[in-house]
């Protein structure tokens, strides 16, 4: 990208929001402007340190809007609610857009095919085709880009919202024949993909097809247990027509009641292939490695299965709500015994990486020791936070938001640093990270390793772990050199008791 480009973000303060901001964020040349709704600031300051424009505008200001849309060359829309937002709110902002010369525009669509729904199949599809149809009468020669991308391959959309499983009863729940294929894409896929659409040179499809899998139901059950190692029965509800009488009951007993009969609306949609998505722009964009449902089964079946008072906390939000310098582990000054490992095995530069970076204290210090340091995270507002603490502190760290066991990243490193990240992975997912891990470094790079002990009495929080299962669990990748009972230092008191490991990569 040879030149710089305003994206205008409504919406921004969403979950699907900040994934597209910190999407755009990462792509060179972007300026990111983000327009919220006035008294929100508060809720979008994670974005302003992260270098964003923020911008108050009421959605029913005309001008506030097309004062927000001067100099953009895209505008995304991930706004939600009733047709007042969806049809109305858009249009106005759709007409700033025009009136500012905007080049683009994305609505706030993110669905399946709604434009193959009849009328009434799906309100809010019924909702989104309307403003479709006003818009392609309103817009000029603004490119209305409208971003498809199935289901949402999410715990609370597949395996919640839509009531297609029991996954604590181990039950799938089928009506028809579950032959039609059904698309599916993760909130985090959709975001990467979308950011594409806004600042391509480019005019993209109209119709902005992504799909990270395409299943069955049949598929869709067997790829569930391919990632979780766990068989699902295969409850039969009835046939499709079954299902459109099931909705009609549903919506004559409790007409406003829309979470009693809406999931069953998407999922008629995607079972009977009215909302099945035409041909895919993935391969445009081969950098993209979407994730499949197995893949997304694999690294979230205990967050699916388990209580929601056993699980991790979700990271993202944790970031968002709390300031890391509250968090168990924040740590101002570089670990001791990272700083020990460096010292005894001569490491004084090189490029290294901290895996799980959170806060980015350490990635910071290693690069003010002069390392070539990378920090990453799955939390986007966490690497947000860490790349304006760098910046105020006045070292180049490389920060980028990543899941280990689907990284993006291609670099080779001389050693990983992780302070945190393995011991909250899933038993299961173990071999994943190691083999993760293991190609991130040359034979001979080192993985430094912290991890709570054995010696910590057990409770809620991180897996513990022994020396041995450290070996056992990274034979034969690894060899493990060393392992030394130490303390976790961060804001807990007492601290817990931690193990420091460092491996040689075989």
């Amino acid at each position: 990208m040879t030149t710089t480009k305003t994206i205008l973000l409504a919406g921004a303060t969403g979950d699907l929001g900040a994934l597209i901001a910190g999407a755009l964020q990462r792509i060179p040349g972007v300026t990111l402007r983000c327009l919220i709704r006035p008294g929100s600031r508060d809720k979008a300051a994670a974005l302003a340190q992260a270098g964003a424009e923020i911008v108050e505008a009421d959605l029913a200001d005309d001008a506030a809007m097309r004062r927000a849309c001067e100099g953009v060359f895209a505008v995304v829309s991930t706004l939600q609610g009733g047709p007042e937002v969806i049809i109305d709110a858009q249009l106005r902002l759709l007409r700033a857009a025009r009136a500012a010369g905007a080049r683009r525009f994305i609505p706030s669509d993110y669905s399946l095919n709604f434009f193959g729904l009849a009328e009434g199949d799906n309100i809010n599809s019924d909702w989104r085709r309307a403003f479709a149809r006003a818009a392609e009468a309103e817009r000029g020669a603004v490119e209305v880009v409208h971003v498809l991308n199935g289901c949402f391959l999410d715990r609370k959309v597949l395996f919640g919202f839509l009531g297609m499983f029991d996954l604590a009863a181990g039950k799938a729940f089928l009506w028809g024949d579950g032959a039609t294929p059904m698309d599916f894409t993760t909130y985090a896929d959709t975001a990467l993909y979308t950011a594409e659409a806004a600042t391509q040179d480019e005019t993209p499809p109209a119709e902005f097809n992504i799909a990270g899998d395409t299943l069955d139901f049949n598929g869709l059950v067997q790829a569930y247990t391919k990632g979780s190692g766990k068989e699902l029965t295969v409850e039969r509800r009835g046939s499709l027509a079954d299902l459109d009488r099931e909705i009609d009951r549903r919506r004559a007993a409790e007409p406003q009641n829309v979470v009693a009969w809406l999931p069953l609306m998407y999922l008629r949609g995607m079972l009977n292939g009215t909302g099945a998505l035409g041909p895919l722009v993935n391969d445009r964009y081969p950098h993209i490695s979407p994730t499949s449902v197995a893949a997304y089964v694999r690294s979230e079946y205990k967050g699916m299965t388990t209580p929601q008072s056993e699980r991790f906390p979700d990271w993202e939000t944790l970031y968002r709500q709390q300031p890391g310098e509250t968090l168990p582990w924040y740590y101002a000054d570089l670990d001791p015994d990272l700083e020990a490992a460096l010292r005894d095995h001569g490491l004084t530069s090189g490029r290294l990486l901290d895996l799980g970076t959170g806060p980015g204290t350490q990635a910071i210090a290693l690069a003010a020791r002069g390392f070539e340091a990378t920090g990453t995270d799955l939390s986007a507002t966490a690497v947000a936070k860490a790349t304006v603490l760098a910046q105020a502190r006045g070292v180049r760290v490389s920060f980028a938001q990543d899941d280990v066991l689907a990284s993006r990243l291609t670099e080779s490193f001389d050693a990983v640093f992780d302070r945190g990240c393995f011991h909250v992975i899933d038993p299961a997912r173990r071999g994943a990270y190691v083999d993760a891990v293991a190609g991130r470094l040359a034979p001979g790079g080192l993985l430094l390793l912290k991890t709570f002990s054995k010696l910590q009495p057990d409770g809620p929080g991180p897996h513990r772990f022994s020396p041995d299962e450290i070996r056992t669990t990274f034979a034969p990748r690894f060899e493990l050199l060393s392992a030394t009972e130490t303390v976790y230092q961060g804001t807990l008191d007492p601290l817990p008791k931690a193990l420091f490991s460092v491996l040689r990569r075989v």
